[in-house]
């Protein structure tokens, strides 16, 4: 069974704490691109010779080129194995699925639980503005129970 994007972003935040993003994608030997434009597109992964590469639009702000490398640090983690460029040929219903799936991992990981308990005074809206997490996606949250 394949675990949940919630459980993964979960577990992502337990082994690296308190390491940037920039860091963990270091750390996991990432080679990030995001010094061209993207046509249609906010970014794109891609596994080529064992190296994953993730592409981001030059054009996006800080706050939104991190969600971006959330977003497709997920779609490593989850869907290393889809060809999403034959994929969205082919079918729309598993591209969907998947874009659900990376979504929803980024969500969980720019807007953990304990991010939100510990600044329980802010709406879930705000602290999505202020983690770079756009506001169509915050229903995508599996609000806690505190």
């Amino acid at each position: 069974m394949r675990i949940s994007p919630k459980k993964l972003a979960v577990k992502m935040l337990e082994k690296y704490k308190d390491i940037s993003l920039q860091d963990i994608l270091n750390i996991l030997h990432v080679i990030v691109i995001d010094t061209m434009p993207l046509v249609d597109t906010n970014g794109f992964y891609q596994y080529v010779q064992r190296n994953h590469i993730i592409y981001v639009n030059c054009n996006l702000d800080p706050h939104e080129k991190n969600f971006v490398i959330a977003h497709e640090i997920g779609h490593m983690l989850m869907h290393k194995n889809q060809n999403a460029v034959f994929l969205d040929s082919r079918s729309t219903s598993s591209l969907d699925k998947f874009e659900c799936q990376a979504n929803t991992f980024a969500v969980e990981y720019l807007l953990p639980d304990t991010y939100l308990q510990e600044n329980s005074e802010y709406s879930i809206y705000e602290l999505a503005k202020i983690r770079g997490v756009p506001q169509e996606f915050v229903n995508l949250k599996q609000l806690p129970i505190f």
